[in-house]
């Protein structure tokens, strides 16, 4: 089968914005972890300070 020259293009555009947006997540999901795990850190020295 044979797939015109333009094809490429738009297939490679395609998976860039895909891979991209793929990408963006996996890094906001990342810093959701962190800051939770910052944020629970810091409530849990807060609670040894007070007791």
């Amino acid at each position: 089968m044979e797939m015109p020259t333009w094809s490429f293009l738009v297939i490679a555009i395609i998976l860039a914005v895909v891979i991209g947006r793929a990408g963006t997540l996996l890094r906001e999901h990342l810093n959701k972890v962190n800051f939770n795990k910052v944020k629970r850190q810091r409530m849990q020295g807060r609670r040894s300070v007070n007791y």
